[in-house]
């Protein structure tokens, strides 16, 4: 339990000893939620879990429901690995289904959770807010520049046009910008990839992701005119590869995605807008219409609505229940 917390790495390591045939990002997740758990409760290392469950319990009241799901399910896995606090791990798995339970109360409730109601927006409202990037990235000639702040406006327009048009989670962080004759190559699909050949359209290739294993490889053809427009002056600039980088020149992560997304949000709408808020403002639009197709009884308009919605529920990687379920809000 003498686990030190000055760096994740000390604390990766010993995840991905103890858990070796798990994903490698899911380690790296487990172990920052604790790391940053840990530091702002004041403690040097782990034995706090054991120690201080109360204490625990009551930090994390304030948190939304989702986020203290995210640091219990990382404390019980620790506690698991750990095999000898039988009753510290029984009361924590007891918090968790007790969130979980108030959790889906409110999604069969239609509530936005937390700090999601308060940064909630129309889909025109969002529209507006990337037509505003559009001129911005117009009005400043980044598209000739090479500065950094250039580079995260190009980074920023070409995200949001993605999100709005393929919604998705944090995913899109890491895409690899690539040629099909190269992808054709690739054996073994595990990474993110966006594909582009001469004389077609582009299309996404997801196989990193939350619900990979059941959802396995999501392909996604990029139909939308100015997306495309998009990617092809994202390959002039800058080339293939990695296609997200910060402006120290370090390659996005999905918390770099979170950031940016957040920052210019906040900048530009007042609001804390994230990949997951974004959908649900882009599925409560289509689930709007949907309603109110099925009301008038238009058998047209439901059944393009329907296979909107499926679609979308794909690109994301869950069935049509759970969005309905989670996303669909009022």
């Amino acid at each position: 339990m003498e686990l030190p917390v000055q760096d994740k790495e000390q604390v990766l390591e010993y995840f991905l000893k103890m858990r070796a045939s798990r994903k490698y990002k899911t380690n790296e997740q487990y172990s920052l939620r604790l790391t940053k758990l840990a530091r702002s409760m004041g403690h040097e290392n782990l034995k706090f879990l054991v120690d201080d469950v109360d204490k625990v319990f009551e930090h994390l009241e304030d948190k939304p429901v989702t986020t203290q799901a995210n640091i219990l399910t990382a404390i019980i896995d620790f506690l698991l690995i750990q095999n000898d606090h039988a009753e510290q791990l029984k009361r924590y798995k007891e918090r968790k289904q007790t969130n979980q339970e108030k959790y889906y109360q409110q999604n069969e409730k239609g509530e936005l959770i937390g700090a999601q109601k308060d940064n909630f927006v129309p889909l025109e409202e969002l529209m507006k807010y990337y037509h505003t990037i559009e001129e911005e990235v117009k009005n400043k000639k980044y598209e000739q520049s090479d500065s950094g702040v250039a580079r995260e406006y190009l980074n920023l327009r070409i995200l949001l046009r993605l999100y709005l048009m393929y919604p998705s989670r944090n995913e899109y962080s890491n895409l690899e910008l690539i040629q099909y004759k190269d992808f054709k190559k690739i054996k073994h699909l595990m990474k993110n990839y966006l594909v582009v050949k001469s004389g077609s359209n582009p299309f996404l290739s997801i196989s990193e992701y939350k619900t990979a294993v059941k959802h396995k490889t999501k392909t996604t053809e990029i139909k939308d005119p100015t997306l495309k427009k998009l990617i092809e002056f994202h390959k002039k600039k800058f080339g293939f590869g990695n296609m997200f980088f910060t402006q120290g020149g370090r390659k996005y992560e999905n918390i770099d995605l979170s950031k940016l997304l957040t920052k210019y949000s906040k900048i530009y709408l007042k609001k804390s807008i994230s990949t997951t808020l974004m959908y649900k403002i882009i599925i409560q639009s289509v689930g709007q219409e949907y309603h109110t197709a099925l009301e008038s009884d238009d058998h047209k308009k439901i059944e393009e609505l329907r296979k909107i919605l499926k679609e979308h529920a794909r690109i994301r990687g869950h069935t049509t229940q759970t969005q309905k379920t989670i996303y669909i809000k009022e």
